[in-house]
């Protein structure tokens, strides 16, 4: 098993994977504050932020897949080139037509590398550090919002500052190209992608391997629901989490936050990318902080208590909107309680996302299965992203974060009652690939009737 170990390619790959990820998503929540984009309709401004969420959500589709057959360093290669290609033509571009399609296009490569970043950092870890160094996606994720926050402030006031902001979503996936190739491939995807090529070869040799390429994707489309289906407790768990990390409402924040800072008294753009910064630093501090729990407290307690969290947060802005001292006075809760929510994600289902899925399914179908989960989370993603401004003029802010408190007691219910602890456990362990030893026998037996959902004696 130390064979698998490469601790410092895995750190590589969550923290510029993550890096890359969260600066070209979270850009446009600046871009979209300057002309020409800030005059354009409520559609349309939603529809440039969440353009690249439906291209990540194919990505992460497809991701796993790719992974499975290609190996994960060849795919992030290639998605990290594409993401700076996309980027340059999003910063030399004038038109909106052309903004939102290489937005959607630039999405694909991001929601590939959402997917295979973790996977390959999560499979050269020791179960020991495994949490803390995908955590670090999460941590580069918060770092690179809280720099794309800065660099919307510092170009706001210059003539079409908003191409220069948009060209700088080219550096992080610049770095992470160039340092894929001192890195070496997946030693789990080289054991398993052997085994995989001696069975063809068997089959082929039997006369029952000269299937076509559609028939043997269909193949290994049925082995992944099988597989699903086998271990309903995963599906289930990686389902619920991948959902309610997004619709408990931490894109609301991220996206529009310059839009719900406005609306808690500061108007002048200027101290409204200033408050934007500020919620992207603290973003960052908590996402820290969590790095240094995952591993120590385990990933249920942790959940529990973000989300718990979360809640607190969104009641304190509730509160803001429906007292009347408060009424003219938002900044003394709003801002306090967006502060709350944020420690509560960043400690939570932030980094506790990327390390479950990663833990939960088999090595032989892990990156499908990743796959399929997190296309539910980018789907969430793009529900609030998009549909953000016409919630808020429906509804208000009230009635918004009334659901979103709503979501998080039911998720703090659920972790309690649903969620399996992996902290500490090999991989086999976890997904019950590993036969049972004088050691962890017991471990890996529990940790399978976890899995699959059987019923367990209390």
């Amino acid at each position: 098993m130390a064979t698998y170990i490469n601790h410092p390619a895995a750190i590589f790959v969550s923290a510029l994977g993550g890096a890359s990820h969260g600066f070209a998503q979270s850009i446009t929540s600046g871009v979209i504050e300057e002309s020409p984009w800030k005059d354009m309709s409520d559609f349309l401004r939603g529809f440039i932020s969440s353009s690249m969420l439906i291209g990540a959500a194919i990505g992460c589709t497809l991701g796993g897949f790719f992974s499975d057959k290609f190996g994960p360093k060849k795919v992030l290669i290639v998605s990290s080139i594409a993401v700076i290609i996309c980027g340059i033509v999003q910063a030399i571009q004038s038109h909106v037509g052309v903004f939102i399609a290489f937005r959607l296009l630039s999405g694909f490569p991001v929601g590939v590398i959402q997917i295979v970043a973790p996977l390959y950092a999560s499979e050269q870890s020791s179960a020991k550090r495994r949490g803390t160094v995908v955590s670090l996606y999460q941590l580069t994720v918060t770092f690179s919002i809280f720099i794309a926050y800065t660099i919307n402030y510092l170009f706001n006031p210059v003539h079409l500052g908003w191409k220069y902001e948009l060209a700088f979503t080219t550096l992080f996936p610049l770095i992470f190209t160039v340092g894929l190739f001192f890195f070496p491939e997946s030693k789990r995807w080289e054991e398993d992608h052997k085994l995989q090529k001696q069975h063809a070869s068997e089959k082929s040799n039997s006369g029952s391997g000269n299937s076509s390429f559609f028939a043997k994707l269909v193949e290994s489309a049925k082995g992944l629901i099988v597989a699903l289906l086998s271990s309903k407790r995963a599906f289930i768990v990686g389902f619920i989490l991948s959902i309610f990390q997004q619709l408990t409402g931490i894109n609301a924040i991220i996206m529009y936050s310059p839009n719900i800072v406005e609306k808690a008294g500061l108007t002048t753009m200027s101290y409204k990318l200033l408050a934007t910064m500020g919620v992207g630093f603290w973003n960052f501090i908590t996402t820290l902080i969590a790095v240094f729990l995952v591993d120590v407290f385990g990933r249920v307690p942790l959940l529990i208590t973000g989300f718990s969290l979360m809640g607190l947060g969104h009641f304190m802005v509730v509160l803001s909107t429906i007292i009347k001292s408060l009424a003219e006075k938002m900044f003394s809760l709003q801002l306090p309680g967006m502060a709350i929510f944020l420690l509560g994600f960043e400690i939570g289902p932030g980094p506790i996302f990327y390390v479950m899925v990663s833990e939960l399914y088999p090595q032989e179908y892990r990156g499908r299965a990743m796959s399929v989960i997190s296309v539910f989370n980018w789907i969430a993603n793009i529900i609030i992203t998009f549909c953000y401004f016409a919630i808020v003029n429906a509804l208000t802010v009230k009635w918004l974060f009334t659901i979103f408190c709503i979501l998080c007691i039911f998720m703090v219910v659920f972790i309690v009652v649903a969620v399996p602890e992996t902290k500490g456990r090999s991989l086999e362990s976890i997904s019950g690939d590993e036969k049972n030893g004088p050691e962890q026998g017991n471990e890996t037996h529990e940790t399978k009737k976890l899995i699959n959902g059987t019923k367990m004696s209390s």
